[in-house]
């Protein structure tokens, strides 16, 4: 039978003093444990190294927990009988595929490495569009047809109001004769 628990090593403290949540799994007396994203520091901990009942800590540690027991659920653990390796392999390949990527920040290390020819029109593009966002960060599955064609508009309406505001100022641009001439 699969245990699946949060717990803190006392003894791997951080030089920020804080500690990180591992989920320990136990099937058939053996013990692997997977790190999670929970970080927690000595005051959301009780002195025996439990989490203190009724903080925000404990809550996202149970919902972590009921996650992966979710998952392993899935998996038919008694009729398929898989071993401690398999279940954290597959939980990992999970987990892996379920983070989205950054876009921007694909994009941002994309323009660094890259030596294309158009690479400033490249940059221009995704300027625009973190204009357009109001953020530095987008995830890959907000990345929909709806936002990209708002983005169209967003383009359009700015080269309307630049060429409108263009013609609308006198002696903004010299005569067009001074151009004749050269």
């Amino acid at each position: 039978m699969l245990t699946i628990k949060a717990e803190v090593q006392r003894a791997k403290q951080r030089s920020d003093r804080t500690y990180n949540v591992k989920v320990r799994f136990t099937q058939d007396r053996k013990v692997k444990r997977l790190s999670s994203s929970l970080f927690v520091t000595s005051k959301d901990l009780t002195k025996s190294f439990n989490f203190k009942e009724g903080t925000t800590v404990k809550r996202e540690v149970d919902k972590l927990i009921s996650t992966y027991q979710e998952k392993c659920t899935k998996l038919q653990l008694e009729i398929n009988h898989y071993t401690l390796n398999d279940i954290l392999v597959f939980l990992k390949s999970k987990r892996e595929q379920t983070q989205p990527i950054d876009f921007i920040l694909f994009c941002k290390e994309w323009l660094e490495m890259t030596d294309i020819k158009g690479k400033k029109n490249y940059q221009s593009a995704l300027n625009s569009f973190i204009s357009y966002l109001g953020k530095e960060h987008l995830k890959t599955n907000e990345v929909t047809s709806q936002l990209l064609n708002g983005f169209k508009t967003y383009l359009n309406l700015k080269r309307e109001k630049k060429s409108f505001n263009y013609r609308n100022k006198e002696n903004e641009f010299p005569p067009i004769e001074l151009f004749h001439s050269i």
